[in-house]
């Protein structure tokens, strides 16, 4: 009996020891994840700072190259002036190309709606004298339906616009 006492003693204390012992392991588990996490953000911000510092550094040599009055400097300030002026240059050409061409493409924005508008007009007319016949567009197949509208225009009307 004493050994039955013991047992009921201390076989609610062993399952709570093995809830504990589980709930620990996750709880390790978790943290080594966590940890190593951090280890990687830890080691992705230090690489971060080291490129700053070489960026500034970097940065830094320039300030002081472009400042010094050294051959090389004056070399490089001449360079880009030159640079500047050209591309200054590029751009005003740039400008007034675009000033010549407008005039120009409105004109041929205006010839080819003229075109149009008497195509048009002599469809219409051509219509209305009942000397073109248009296709029945609800029956109107690619191939047979050109042929048929090339067979109804008068030649006369084809011959002035043929190129």
């Amino acid at each position: 009996m004493a050994d039955k006492g013991s047992l009921d003693i201390y076989a609610p204390i062993l399952a709570r020891y093995n809830r504990n012992y589980e709930l620990m392991e996750e709880l390790e588990e978790n943290w080594s994840a966590n940890t190593e996490k951090l280890e990687y953000q830890v080691a992705t911000k230090r690489e971060e700072l080291e490129n700053m510092k070489d960026l500034f550094k970097g940065l830094r040599s320039c300030e002081d190259f472009i400042s010094s009055d050294s051959p090389e400097a004056q070399a490089y300030g001449i360079a880009i002036q030159a640079l500047e002026q050209e591309v200054s240059s590029k751009i005003a050409y740039m400008n007034d190309f675009e000033k010549k061409a407008r005039p120009i493409m409105n004109s041929i924005k205006v010839q080819k709606q003229a075109n149009e508008d008497e195509a048009m007009q002599l469809l219409e007319d051509l219509v209305k004298q009942d000397s073109i016949k248009l296709p029945d567009y609800q029956n109107f197949s690619v191939t047979g339906g050109m042929i048929k509208v090339a067979e109804t225009i008068p030649s006369q009307a084809v011959s002035k616009y043929k190129l």
